[in-house]
């Protein structure tokens, strides 16, 4: 009995050892909400004045390269993130309560996305969403009735 009490003791010690150092789940605190879709046809809509709209779109859309546009500049190459940064930081000290939103197109890899966010949280803007069109919503359709 006394060496099952001692393996025990030990696995209590290593899973309380193994679980201590780890890096919280939160690093995205961004609330995402989940919207309703009112209608199948999406109707394109004016975008309302005091929001910054930074658009990063996929490689191949736009002259074949990745490409971030916020407010009419387009910002392309090695050094987008660096001028994204930069513009938003600028922006920022103007009118840091205005919010923004983060419009990815889908074929945009995770990097890019999280460097767009990145840039956005270190210009200190009070709120930052991400844009979801109710047209690709993947809600599953409840089945149907007899």
């Amino acid at each position: 009995m006394t060496p099952l009490i001692d393996v025990v003791f030990l696995l209590l010690i290593f899973f309380v050892c193994a679980s201590t150092g780890q890096i919280r789940e939160s690093l995205l605190p961004t609330e995402l909400s989940g919207g309703s879709i009112e209608s199948a046809a999406a109707v394109p809509q004016e975008r309302p004045l005091g929001e910054a709209w930074v658009r990063v779109m996929a490689p191949g859309q736009a002259n074949g390269g990745m490409q971030i546009e916020v407010e009419g500049q387009t910002f392309s190459g090695p050094d987008r993130h660096r001028d994204l940064s930069r513009f938003l930081r600028t922006l920022a000290a103007t009118a840091r309560e205005l919010p923004v939103i983060l419009d990815i197109d889908p074929d945009v890899p995770l990097g890019e996305a999280l460097a767009a966010y990145d840039a956005a949280r270190s210009a200190d803007f009070e709120a930052i969403h991400f844009a979801v069109d109710p047209a690709d919503s993947s809600d599953p359709q409840p089945p149907a009735t007899r």
